[in-house]
C-alpha cells in the first residue's frame, strides 16, 4: 500500500524522528579555539544584522507615518484662510505668514461693531464699511513718457483692500475741509480760472512745481491731527455725531 492510501491517523510520526542512539553513533567534531572564536563572531554578526534590519524595519514605518502626517498638517494648513502660504526669495522651503488682510480686518471690524451697537454706526454703513474677503492692495507702476530717464510712477490700488471702503465713507465726511480756494479739481478748472482771470498775467508770473513722491512724504500722524482740529475743534457746524475718538481710530485704520 502506498504512503498516500494510509489513513492520516494510522501514520506514526514519530518512527521519522531520528533515534538519539544514531546520533550518538555520529561522529562528533571538535572545534578549535580559532573556528569557536570565528563561530562566536559570526553569531555576533548574525544578531547585529537582524537588529539593524528591525530598527530599520520600524524607521521606514514611522517615517511613512510622520510623511502621512506632515501631508495632513499641510494639507490642513493649505486651507486655513488666516495664513499665507508662500515660498522664499531663495533656496527651496516653505514659508508660512500671517494673512495681510485678515489680521487687519478683524481689529477693524471690532470698532466698527461697537460703533454700530452704540447707534454711531446705523446698520446700511456697518456693512457697506466692514471688510468682507479683502485682498492686499496691488503695486504697480506707469512709466513716466514726460522724463528722460523712463522711470515708473508707483501706484497704489487699494480696489478690494480692507479699508478701501472705509476710505470712501470718510473722504464723503472730511469733504467739507477739503474744499479750498487755493485748489483747482482738474485741468479743465484751471484753464477756467485763467480766462477769468487773465488780468493776472500783465503783471505776474506763473511757477510750475514739481512734487517728487507727494503723497508717500505726507506725515500720517501730523494729517490726521488736522483732521481732527477742523471737524472737532475750529468749526463746530462741521463737528460729528461720531466721537473724536472713535473717528480718529477711523482715520488710523484708513492710512495703514
Amino acid at each position: 500500500m502506498s504512503a498516500s492510501k494510509i489513513p492520516k491517523e494510522s501514520i506514526d510520526y514519530k518512527k521519522w524522528d531520528e533515534d538519539p542512539n544514531d546520533i550518538a553513533n555520529k561522529e562528533i567534531r571538535v572545534l578549535e579555539p580559532k573556528q569557536l572564536s570565528l563561530a562566536a563572531d559570526l553569531k555576533s554578526a548574525t544578531e547585529k544584522f537582524f537588529q539593524h534590519v528591525q530598527i530599520s524595519i520600524k524607521l521606514r514605518k514611522d517615517k511613512n507615518l510622520n510623511a502621512n502626517n506632515d501631508d495632513k498638517i499641510l494639507l490642513n494648513l493649505s486651507k486655513d484662510p488666516s495664513i499665507l502660504i508662500t515660498k522664499p526669495d531663495k533656496g527651496r522651503g516653505v514659508v508660512i505668514l500671517d494673512h495681510p488682510t485678515i489680521s487687519c480686518e478683524n481689529p477693524l471690524t471690532t470698532v466698527l461693531r461697537q460703533m454700530k451697537n452704540e447707534e454711531y454706526l446705523t446698520q446700511q454703513e456697518y456693512k457697506y464699511i466692514k471688510p468682507v474677503g479683502s485682498v492686499p492692495a496691488r503695486l504697480y507702476g506707469l512709466p513716466n513718457v514726460h522724463k528722460d530717464n523712463e522711470s515708473l510712477r508707483r501706484i497704489v490700488s487699494c480696489i478690494k483692500s480692507y479699508n478701501y471702503k472705509l476710505g470712501k465713507f470718510l473722504a464723503n465726511i472730511i469733504k467739507p475741509i477739503r474744499d479750498s480756494p487755493y485748489s483747482l479739481k482738474n485741468t479743465n478748472n484751471f484753464f477756467k480760472f485763467i480766462q477769468q482771470n487773465s488780468h493776472l498775467s500783465k503783471n505776474n508770473k506763473m511757477i510750475s512745481f514739481d512734487i517728487q513722491s507727494l503723497f508717500i512724504n505726507i506725515p500720517v500722524r501730523e494729517t490726521i491731527e488736522i483732521i481732527c482740529n477742523k471737524l472737532y475743534c475750529t468749526d463746530p457746524k462741521l463737528r460729528l455725531f461720531i466721537p473724536e475718538d472713535y473717528f480718529r481710530k477711523l482715520l488710523e485704520f484708513a492710512t495703514t
